[in-house]
């Protein structure tokens, strides 16, 4: 049932038009990473090859200058979620990795701008390690991982999504049609079951 719904959710994405892309597969957008009153660049290439892994990659230029590169993979090891995160002080990249293998978790977020150098300037980055079995059998930790996510979420929903590929699904937005996303992982239902 829940492959229906994530198929449906791909569908209705791709027709209404959630994520525009150039002939060439890609996605521009425009935001002052480094708070220098000049838009930067955010590139974002669809690679979409399934036999490769690779998802897209995503870089960030100012005046022509690459200072940051980063890919979302499609196999488990490479997901990763690219967020434009803004609030009152400017813009900034969110990079959002939650990570699960053999009921261990690894969830960390990172939310930086950039210096004149095109060095990170970190605001915010938050790391949970956790026991998938402590949680779901024990609720140990569980008030640890709500407050986690709560903040997580927090963050994520003054963000756009650049691109995700979370659960080995491709998403991504534009500037244009943003796309706001909330983190909720699949394994916590089963707590409350």
């Amino acid at each position: 049932m829940n492959r229906f719904y994530v198929f449906i959710f791909v569908l209705l994405f791709a027709l209404f038009g959630c994520a525009e892309t150039t002939a060439d597969n890609e996605i521009i957008w425009h935001a002052d990473l480094n708070h220098d009153g000049n838009d930067d660049i955010i590139k974002v290439e669809i690679l979409t090859d399934r036999d490769t892994g690779e998802g897209a990659k995503m870089s960030v230029y100012t005046s022509d200058l690459l200072i940051y590169s980063a890919v979302a993979d499609l196999p488990h090891v490479g997901w990763n979620g690219i967020y434009l995160f803004e609030d009152e002080s400017g813009a900034y990249l969110l990079i959002w990795q939650p990570s699960m293998g053999q009921g261990a978790g690894h969830y960390t977020y990172e939310i930086f701008s950039f210096d004149e150098k095109g060095n990170q300037v970190f605001l915010d980055t938050g790391s949970l390690v956790f026991e998938m079995r402590d949680i779901c059998d024990r609720y140990e930790g569980l008030e640890d991982f709500v407050k986690y996510m709560q903040r997580v979420n927090d963050y994520l929903a003054s963000s756009s999504l650049i691109v995700d590929t979370h659960d080995g699904t491709l998403l991504y937005g534009t500037q244009e049609n943003p796309i706001v996303h909330q983190y909720t992982p699949k394994w916590l239902f089963n707590v409350f079951q």
